[in-house]
Formats: C-alpha cells, structure tokens, sequence
C-alpha cells in the first residue's frame, strides 16, 4: 500500500479523493461504510456460505446412507470433468469401448478404484453439435421438409447419446460390453414407451398441475425401471456403476424417441420450430436418462447382488430412489413456475437448471458409492485370497 493510499480513500460512487478518516464523500455526500459494517458484512457472507455448505453435506449425506454410506460426499464437478479440455488420442477413446466381452472385463482386483474422469462423451458431444449445424445448412439450402425432420431427429438425440456415453465411462467394472449397452437402450427405450401407453390407460397423467403430472411421472418413471429390471437380471449386474449404465441406458433410448415425438405438434400434425427441439434436446441431460439411472441403482442396492425379485421392487432400498426420480419428473412436468401462454420464462428455466442440478448432485454421490462399493469388494477378495494362501 502507498503512503498516498494510506492517508486517502476513494469513494466506490463517483471517485473522488477523500480523507482516510471521512464518514461521507466530499464530492457526493455517498457514505463510507465503516469498518465495523464492513466486517459484519463479511461476517454474514462466511455465514451464508456455512449454510450453504451445511445444506448440501446433509443433503449428500442422507443420500450416502442409503447406499449404505457415512458422512457427507464432496461435489467437484470441475474435479469430475476435469479430463474434457485435455488432449486425449483416438487409441485411448478406443480403448474405451474394447470392454465387456470375457477376455476384456477385468477381475476385481484389477478395477480401478480412483476417482472416475469421463471424457469422451465431450467428444461425441462436440461431434454432434457439428452434425446438427452442417444438417442445418443443408436443411436451409434444401427446403425439403425431409430435410427438417431429419434435423431434428438428430438434434433430438444429442444429448441423450452423449449422456449414455458418459455413463458407459463411469462403469470402471467394464464387464458390459458396448454393444449391449446400445442394445439395451434401443429395446430399452421401444418396451417402455409401450409399457407407458399401456399404463396411461389406466392412471390419470398429463402435465400442468400436480396431480396430472404426477401420473405422468410415476407411470414413466415405473415404465423405464421395470424393463431396467429385466437388463439387471439378464446382465446379472453387479454394483451402483452398472445400475447406473442399465439404468441410463433405457432411460436414453426413452428420451430420444420421445423429444422425436415432441418435435411434432400433436393437433396440427406440423413440425415445431427447431427452438423447441434444441430446449427439449439441451434439458435431457438431467431428465429421463438420469432419473432411470438413479431408480435402478435403488433395484441394485435392493437385491444385494442376488437375483432381482419383485419383492424387491417393495423394498424401501428401492422405493427412496424410486421416490426421487417420480418427484423430480413431477416437479419438471408440473406447472409451477411456468407462463400461462407457454413461453418460456426466467423463473421456469431456473426451476429447470435447479432440478438438473439436483440430479446430478445424486448421480455424484452414487458414483462415490459405486467406486466405495468396489472398494470394498477388492478389499475382500484380496483378503479371501491371503487367508487361501495360509
């Protein structure tokens, strides 16, 4: 600090040179805050940040003890993202999808257990933001209205492609192959939708208020699981990691052929504006993919790696998981927040941007359980095996 700096002050208003003792500036009369604000104001700032903090440790540790967890889990997205913006060459993205078969699954003791750093999904990402844009130069310079629907097909299935691409990432076990994955969303996706025609005939659903919604959210969130839980016996899956894949899985083949589904308006029969298609294909990365990946982690912790039975399907280990993706569809199809003409405000896009945080804050502290459940499982087989050698 300068002698100057010590003897005077500038006012934040107008700038003005001031006496380092004044209570108001000479030039505006603006008052100066004095240093007992100044450190109740910080005060405060530190004690909001405390609650914050609080809020979120309790939050990640309820959902910790459902895993079977303690204690609060860290969130560090720059942390779990933070391979995306390096270098990475096209035999280690190979690599990636050379797993799942018997030669190329690991044994337990060779999983890796550190923290989990998914990079490719970026690039499959990336890829196809470039292929959306070049469609939409040919669609312009075109006109066809083939042209459209093709754009907004692919547009449509973006986000969920690269959401399940992340997940396959995550799923350190490697012990489901790239193929099946793809096999699962594909049929996956196809099963439950008609599952959600067949059950709309019988359970009130619709968006808008709560009740209606409800019906929707409970109907396509149960819809997706259940076929989820025939992959988890078929697969015989084995820990939260593959919940989450199966899970992401189904719930991204549901996303893509329903933001397709979307794309058309239902009374007219006439395409909507690609704005629509972009907001429908921009929200799934925290939505049907997502909230499938966490109801089928629940079916995971609930059959305890035996067979997935129905009785499990009323195990409260379930029904909690369950519980939150049918509240989070709830909340995003209800009309809270929203205009009464349908166009899209800032309070409904902070709702939005609020629910996707909050699922992937659970898709955090699941991943955290599935490499501790790892853990845990190299810890005892490596144990077994020294008591074998005695």
């Amino acid at each position: 600090m300068t002698s100057e700096e010590k003897q005077f002050k500038y006012c934040t208003d107008c700038g003005a040179k001031n006496a380092k003792g004044a209570k108001f500036c000479k030039q505006c009369g603006t008052p100066f805050a004095s240093n007992q604000s100044q450190a109740t104001t910080h005060s405060e700032r530190e004690s909001h940040e405390e609650n914050r903090s609080s809020i979120m440790g309790s939050a990640t540790a309820k959902l910790n003890s459902w895993t079977g967890g303690h204690g609060e889990v860290k969130i560090s997205l720059r942390n779990f993202f933070s391979e995306v913006f390096k270098k990475h060459t096209q035999t280690e993205a190979e690599e990636i999808f050379i797993v799942g078969t018997p030669k190329t699954t690991p044994s337990i003791e060779d999983v890796s257990v550190q923290e989990v750093h998914p990079w490719l999904f970026s690039r499959i990402f990336a890829f196809a933001i470039l292929l959306v844009i070049l469609m939409y130069v040919l669609t312009t310079a075109n006109g066809r209205p083939g042209m459209f629907i093709a754009l907004t097909s692919v547009a449509a299935v973006v986000i969920p492609v690269s959401s399940l691409i992340l997940f396959f990432e995550i799923n350190v076990l490697q012990n489901i192959s790239f193929y099946k994955t793809v096999q699962m969303s594909f049929f996956g996706g196809v099963l439950s939708m008609l599952l959600v025609m067949s059950l709309d005939a019988v359970i009130p659903s619709g968006t808008g208020n709560i009740l209606a919604s409800f019906g929707t959210g409970f109907t396509e969130e149960l819809s997706k699981v259940l076929i989820a839980a025939y992959f988890v016996n078929q697969v015989r899956a084995r820990g939260i990691l593959n919940g989450l894949l199966i899970g992401s899985a189904v719930g991204a083949g549901f996303a893509a052929i329903e933001n397709i589904i979307y794309s058309v308006n239902d009374e007219t029969g006439t395409l909507l504006p690609l704005s629509s298609d972009i907001f429908r294909t921009v929200t799934s990365m925290g939505t049907h993919t997502e909230w499938c990946a966490i109801s089928t982690v629940g079916l995971i912790i609930a059959c305890a790696g035996k067979k997935l039975t129905f009785g499990d399907l009323l195990n409260i280990k379930f029904l909690r998981f369950f519980a939150v993706a049918v509240i989070l569809h709830t909340i995003w199809d209800s009309g809270i927040l929203s205009s009464q003409d349908g166009t899209l405000t800032l309070p409904e896009i902070i709702k939005y941007t609020s629910l996707i945080a909050i699922v992937w804050i659970v898709i955090l502290v699941l991943i955290h359980a599935g490499l501790r459940g790892i853990s845990e499982l190299k810890r005892a087989k490596i144990g077994q095996k020294n008591v074998e050698k005695i």
